[in-house]
């Protein structure tokens, strides 16, 4: 696996925007952490707002909002970052469909 430098990090997550990673207004997509146990509890998830803020959610706590940069955000990084993990949840979710008996469908 190629590594990445510190350098291009700060580029990218300096850089992403919302269109960028084809990502809907409104959307949310969910993943199941790796040891479950069968019960496909512990799900992380990213859910973009009708506005674009991007909110970090799991079924464990109340969700995280991150406003985007004409929302007044103030950690640009962190919302360009959740952005980024809600794209590789996509490309996960496509490649790799979780079996969960009653999975709740992502609304991409």
């Amino acid at each position: 696996m190629k590594q990445t430098t510190e350098k291009q990090i700060e580029a990218i997550l300096n850089g992403v925007l919302i269109n960028a990673c084809g990502l809907k207004l409104g959307s949310h997509r969910t993943r199941t952490h790796d040891d479950h146990e069968g019960t496909f509890e512990g799900k992380v998830g990213v859910y973009i707002g009708p506005d674009g803020d991007a909110y970090l959610t799991s079924d464990q706590q109340p969700p995280l909002r991150f406003r985007n940069y004409f929302g007044g955000g103030r950690s640009p990084r962190v919302y360009n970052a959740l952005l980024i993990l809600a794209k590789a949840i996509d490309m996960d979710n496509a490649e790799r469909p979780e079996q969960a008996p009653n999975n709740l469908t992502n609304t991409q």
